[in-house]
């Protein structure tokens, strides 16, 4: 199978797409087309990007969104696990998306510690950190990232919500 993923780097000066590149590295404006190949079969694509979603409060929170091939599909709302956006939080989108989803993660710790991203050996600072954030705020949030996701126009208007721990 060839995927050819569309990373959109939205933030000027972030750095582009960190996932590994094997062939095909094309750069074209804010595109980073990559090409992956894992045996025989057809091509699947899907954009992935870090967006800005507004909060409730007034201000706004990172999350990173993939968006199927077909450019709008039904959507779903990754709840982080304790250890942020992470690279696994990443996947779980890309593989939603893969699957014609249109998924956001979005970042609920931003209160506390904006773009958090912490290894799984660290799990007593992400307990810490997770002591810290304000459940209400976070619930707030998660109802923002719905309403947001339920109104972009890459999604169909049907959001479910799906979390890890």
């Amino acid at each position: 199978i060839s995927y050819s993923l569309f990373v959109v780097d939205v933030r000027v000066g972030a750095g582009g797409a960190k996932y590994g590149r094997k062939r095909g590295d094309d750069r074209q404006g804010g595109f980073h087309v990559l090409n992956y190949t894992y045996g025989q079969g057809g091509s699947v694509s899907y954009t992935l990007m870090m967006i800005r979603v507004p909060t409730g409060t007034g201000g706004d929170m990172a999350a990173y969104m993939a968006i199927p091939k077909a450019g709008k599909g039904a959507g779903v709302v990754v709840l982080q696990e304790i250890f942020g956006v992470t690279g696994s939080m990443k996947k779980i989108c890309d593989f939603l998306a893969d699957r014609q989803f249109t998924a956001i993660c979005p970042d609920l710790f931003h209160s506390v510690e904006p773009n958090l991203e912490i290894p799984e050996a660290e799990f007593e600072r992400a307990r810490g950190i997770r002591g810290k954030v304000n459940d209400a705020a976070v619930v707030a949030d998660i109802g923002a990232a719905i309403d947001f996701l339920r109104q972009h126009d890459a999604c169909t208007g049907a959001v479910g919500v799906v979390g890890y721990c």
